[in-house]
């Protein structure tokens, strides 16, 4: 009756509210007690529970993220028993999904959610009261594809497989696949650990297989954005020797595919954009570096043309910057530094997607201390004063560290040149010697190293040694790696040592 359209209207309202999560769904078992009792003093007269009660309140459980929503979505589905309502499809479908969505992003046992499409299947065997529908088997792959445990092809294709032969029997389009499932079974498949990363080849298989079936009409929905680019991830994270040309040949289908069918939604985006440019700057490609520029352009053009969604932003322009700084190129140094350039200004003209932070900076220092270049420890230093500056007007994200410090001290002892271009990177270790404000074990072996390789006479090289040497005793963190580079730039020094070290010299050095 009109009372329990009443209570349903709040519970629809409660059903679409994603943000409110634990608190929502709270509230509306709070607001079925209310109406429970409202049906039990009006002996069954008014606030009956119906069909779309449970349905509205099984849906917000299962979008709540709580640890309890299984056993409360559970609970509603016996509840529903009680008041002589038949459980549907969907109430079905949310209790699976209540067993996937537990507010952590592995899913620790899809196994429960199996044995609901079972449950199903076998009602379904018993008396067709109830179809284990394509939704409930992406429901079950999804499940599978989410847990890290128990994720593998061949579960998830035994389910795939026997949801297409029921279709095949039956005829009946409530067991057809659609873009859904396949999208559910792309993901879990591509994630799924298997040798070679086989698991791959066959997501992409099965993409070509569902853009077909959408050309054919077999498929209602063809693969959307984030079907490509949760593959373009599963390949970031592989080790396919081919990765950066599968990934390129995925951009290219998405662009064409979205131009083909007129369909923007399809097109790459920022994230897409992003993903792709960090697999290029994995790869071994020696014209890897070219291929993310190029891509980096046309994202860029695409913007200006007024396509928002594909704004470069700060992970964008790290992954170019990691692509230069791996590239082995001479000029490596100098394009990382250009992009980092290009991000403080569009940073410092408002533009916080530009925001550079100390990852970045490392990258850039990181490129110049891999370079060929005689001045790269000069280089490095003033990328870091560029830092400390960005730091003191307020960058907090842009805070120096030791491991900032580490990278150009390195910069410093791979420094090839005139005696003069060693002095300077000499100069440069120095100064960040006098910089360290936490310093570790590696920061004095790194610096030692340094120092014998820029400094060839002996006696001009003991006194730097010394003091390197000293400093770390009086910090507490000599180990054994600082002992070995000691002895290595200065063996006479290393000679002098006591024969038991004292234990204020290691007093801070961390074990394992």
């Amino acid at each position: 009756g009109s009372s329990t359209d009443m209570y349903n209207k709040c519970f629809r309202l409660h059903s679409k509210s994603f943000r409110g999560g634990v608190q929502v769904m709270e509230r509306t078992m709070a607001l079925f007690e209310h109406m429970e009792d409202q049906f039990e003093m009006s002996d069954g007269a008014i606030a009956r529970p119906d069909r779309v009660t449970f349905g509205l309140i099984m849906k917000t459980i299962s979008n709540s993220g709580s640890k309890s929503s299984a056993s409360k979505a559970a609970d509603i589905l016996r509840k529903m028993e009680s008041f002589g309502v038949q459980p549907n499809e969907r109430h079905y479908v949310s209790l699976m999904r209540s067993y996937s969505r537990v507010g952590q992003r592995d899913v620790s046992d899809p196994t429960k959610t199996e044995a609901v499409l079972q449950h199903v299947k076998k009602k379904y065997q018993e008396d067709k009261s109830v179809k284990p529908t394509t939704a409930m088997y992406s429901a079950c792959i999804s499940a599978y594809g989410g847990s890290k445990q128990h994720n593998s092809v061949s579960k998830v294709m035994e389910l795939f497989d026997e949801l297409k032969e029921l279709y095949n029997k039956t005829n009946d389009n409530d067991f057809r696949p659609d873009g859904m499932l396949y999208s559910a079974v792309i993901n879990a498949i591509s994630k799924a650990k298997s040798k070679n990363d086989a698991s791959i080849r066959k997501a992409l298989q099965l993409l070509n297989e569902m853009e077909m079936g959408h050309d054919t009409g077999d498929i209602s929905a063809g693969p959307n954005r984030y079907a490509y680019t949760n593959l373009l991830h599963a390949i970031s994270q592989s080790r396919l020797r081919d990765g950066a040309q599968l990934a390129e040949d995925l951009m290219r289908r998405m662009d064409d595919r979205s131009a083909k069918l007129e369909d923007r939604s399809i097109s790459p985006d920022t994230h897409t954009y992003t993903t792709l440019i960090q697999i290029l700057s994995q790869s071994r490609d020696p014209d890897a570096v070219r291929k993310a520029q190029t891509w980096f352009r046309q994202m860029e053009k695409r913007h200006e043309e007024g396509d928002a969604g594909s704004k470069p932003n700060k992970v964008t322009c790290t992954a170019l910057i990691n692509c230069w700084r791996r590239s082995e190129r001479k000029e490596a140094g100098e394009e990382a530094e250009r992009i980092l350039t290009m991000m403080e200004t569009r940073y410092e003209d408002g533009d916080f997607d530009f925001k550079p932070d100390a990852f970045v900076y490392a990258s850039v220092i990181d490129a110049w201390a891999r370079s060929k270049a005689r001045d790269k420890a000069l280089q490095a230093w003033n990328i870091y004063q560029r830092m400390k500056e960005q730091y003191s007007k307020g960058n907090m994200d842009s805070k120096p560290n030791n491991v900032i410090m580490t990278s150009i001290i390195k910069a410093c002892g791979y420094t090839r040149g005139s005696r003069e271009d060693k002095q300077k990177a000499l100069k440069v270790l120095l100064g960040c010697m006098s910089e360290l404000k936490q310093p570790a074990p590696i920061s004095y072996r790194v610096s030692l190293n340094a120092v014998k390789a820029l400094v060839a006479d002996d006696l001009r090289r003991r006194p730097i040694c010394a003091t390197i040497f000293e400093a770390c005793c009086r910090s507490g963190h000599l180990d054994e790696t600082v002992l070995e580079a000691l002895k290595n730039a200065q063996p006479e020094l290393y000679m002098k040592l006591p024969g038991e070290i004292p234990s204020k010299w290691k007093q801070n050095v961390h074990a394992g």
